[in-house]
């Protein structure tokens, strides 16, 4: 039998996760990977706030599947993170 698990937690068809690629994982390659049943990811790094805002609303527009964003961590400052924080909830 197979293992079932990240499927089921991630609540995606097929257990595969598409890279965080600069200047490749926009909202459509993350939106296409997750209507096809993978996990999507949007690469965050180099885009302002308001970008990244307008990338997560395109993904949400394109599909109602499960995705993620991938978020550079060492370059964020505080006040980023608190947008981040709010675009997300």
């Amino acid at each position: 039998m197979k293992d079932k698990r990240i499927t089921e937690l991630l609540g995606i068809k097929f257990p595969t996760f598409q890279g965080a690629m600069t200047g490749v994982s926009d909202h459509r390659l993350a939106g296409a990977v997750s209507s096809a049943g993978g996990l999507g990811i949007i690469a965050s790094s180099g885009l302002s706030a308001e970008e990244l805002r307008a990338e997560i609303r395109a993904v949400r527009r394109m599909t109602s599947q499960p995705f993620a964003v991938n978020l550079m961590l060492r370059y964020a400052s505080c006040s980023w993170w608190r947008t981040i924080f709010l675009l997300l909830v």
